[in-house]
């Protein structure tokens, strides 16, 4: 998935801060999915630099378990987290897995958003 987000600089590059004059950035990154050991992540990566990720193990051969989802301050607002857990809704439906998440954002996004409720199993 291709996401677009927007990052407020000063002059010189560095984030803004609202006494600075700034401009704004257009930024495109996708999201990449890795998997290793039974372990795996959903990130946006700029430089080398993890920016953005939610972070699973699996449960068995059924499913996997979201246990951390992580926003640098430079993306938040920007319904970056939203992106990631959709991402790994796509990957679970198109898997036909279950996804159990002890991760607060995680459980937060599945209890209020009915889409997710095929994949979403507690």
């Amino acid at each position: 998935m291709r996401i677009i987000y927007v990052r407020d600089k000063d002059k010189n590059g560095r984030a803004h801060f609202a006494s600075q004059p700034f401009y704004r950035e257009t930024i495109f990154m996708e999201i990449k999915h890795v998997e290793k050991g039974g372990r795996g992540a959903f990130l946006i990566k700029e430089d080398g630099k993890r920016l953005a990720e939610m972070t699973y193990v699996t449960a068995g051969e059924t499913g996997f378990i979201i246990d951390h989802t992580d926003v640098d301050e430079s993306l938040r607002g920007q319904k970056v987290g939203d992106k990631l857990l959709a991402e790994a809704v796509k990957y679970a439906r198109e898997k036909s897995l279950k996804i159990y998440a002890t991760c607060p954002f995680a459980l937060h996004v599945f209890k209020k958003t009915q889409d997710y409720a095929d994949v979403f199993a507690g």
